[in-house]
């Protein structure tokens, strides 16, 4: 067993302002060399997403009466465009799945998971559920590279991006792009769900608060990336 050093974990490195360049080239340059070497996937229902995405229907009822009433119509919006985007990329989507794009990867890439020692060293990734892991890469990144965003640090998750994406080239096109933004929003759609779910089952009012207004956070960013998608 090796003990790492709490302080050398991403996200409380990313809260006091201590991830470099050279922290972001390193870990894009591992996750590029984890995601070539690793299983390739050929058989996925990669219209899943869609469903996923829609689940955050079942919360608007509980937000609008304990957040705010923008929620409901953000969730609404956001579900529309996703319903909307999936529809006209289902070709892009299953020829991503054809040429090799989706790999069994680490499922739950977030900065939380991940030390910058001299070398990163991502840890915990999903093992009881193949399906969370089977993925198409960008829906990977986009899980590390919004939770960068939800620090306030966009500039860092797009020099990972474009790091990684020169070593293992996944995003090729416009429409590449789009799907990757997409992607993010779905990672906000996700974390703001789990947080509703957590703040219907907390007691304490202080904590509720607390809570709700990661949903928000969340509610936001999805929002900020689902109108970049309906440009």
């Amino acid at each position: 067993m090796r003990k790492l050093d709490r302080d050398k974990q991403m996200n409380r490195l990313l809260l006091n302002n201590k991830v470099s360049a050279t922290d972001i080239q390193n870990l894009a340059e591992k996750i590029a060399t984890f995601h070539k070497n690793t299983g390739i996937i050929y058989e996925k229902n990669f219209l899943d997403v869609q469903e996923k995405f829609n689940d955050l229907c079942v919360e608007k009822d509980y937000l609008q009466e304990n957040l705010n009433s923008d929620s409901s119509s953000i969730i609404s919006r956001a579900v529309d465009t996703s319903n909307t985007f999936i529809e006209r990329n289902k070709e892009r989507l299953e020829a991503r799945l054809k040429a090799g794009f989706f790999r069994d990867g680490h499922g739950d890439l977030h900065s939380r998971n991940i030390f910058l020692l001299p070398s990163p060293q991502p840890f915990d990734c999903i093992e009881f559920n193949d399906d969370y892991r089977q993925i198409d890469v960008l829906n990977e990144i986009a899980f590390l590279c919004r939770d960068v965003d939800a620090f306030g640090r966009q500039d860092l998750s797009d020099l990972f991006l474009g790091y990684y994406n020169n070593l293992f080239p996944s995003i090729k096109t416009e429409a590449d792009h789009k799907l990757f933004i997409y992607y993010k929003s779905y990672r906000s759609n996700i974390r703001a769900k789990v947080n509703s779910l957590r703040a219907r089952d907390v007691k304490n009012d202080a904590e509720r608060k607390l809570i709700l207004n990661e949903v928000d956070k969340y509610l936001n960013l999805m929002d900020g990336y689902i109108k970049a998608i309906g440009e």
